[in-house]
């Protein structure tokens, strides 16, 4: 198979460093994906779920903004650092680009938590939002292609396979 290219995961990393002040963030973006940098050519995007509003537990870096913070409305202005630093990529040379979610909107979820279950080794999106979710994820896009002119090549509705560390209250979405 031939190598098509390579790249890297944006959240945590993007959600920092794209809301940094310029020039700064800019010298990263060139650091990583422009040609006199590493000339990463792949992005992974991570459409967050969003955290319960009450909830402090996760480092707020980690804690990725949702495009839907409850049932019917949207926010088109979430994640501006993750966003800026996708648009920079693909400015910079960047040819490839996939969405991924680390967890649904909390209000999607059993736990009412983005970061897991109550029980890690259960499955944290309620069956009754299961439509819900794809329409999310599926709306999400569509918008980002709409109003940013981003296009994603794939989407992956899960990022990471079974596993019992994402338990609610955790420190990061799961």
């Amino acid at each position: 198979a031939a190598f098509e290219g390579w790249g890297t995961s944006l959240c945590w990393f993007a959600n920092a460093v794209g809301r940094w002040p310029e020039p700064q963030r800019s010298a990263i973006a060139d650091a990583l994906f422009a040609p006199t940098g590493l000339g990463l050519t792949f992005v992974r995007y991570n459409i967050g779920g969003g955290e319960h509003p009450e909830h402090s537990h996760m480092p707020w870096f980690r804690q990725m903004e949702g495009f839907a913070p409850k049932p019917g409305e949207w926010n088109w202005d979430a994640d501006p650092g993750q966003r800026w630093m996708l648009a920079a990529a693909l400015q910079r040379g960047a040819t490839r680009v996939e969405a991924f979610s680390n967890a649904p909107p909390h209000w999607m979820t059993l736990s009412g938590c983005a970061s897991g279950s109550v029980d890690p080794n259960r499955d944290n999106l309620d069956p009754c939002h299961e439509s819900a979710f794809v329409n999310y994820l599926a709306t999400v896009v569509q918008q980002f292609e709409i109003r940013w002119g981003i296009r994603f090549d794939t989407i992956d509705p899960m990022n990471e396979p079974y596993t019992d560390y994402w338990r609610a209250n955790g420190k990061q979405e799961g």
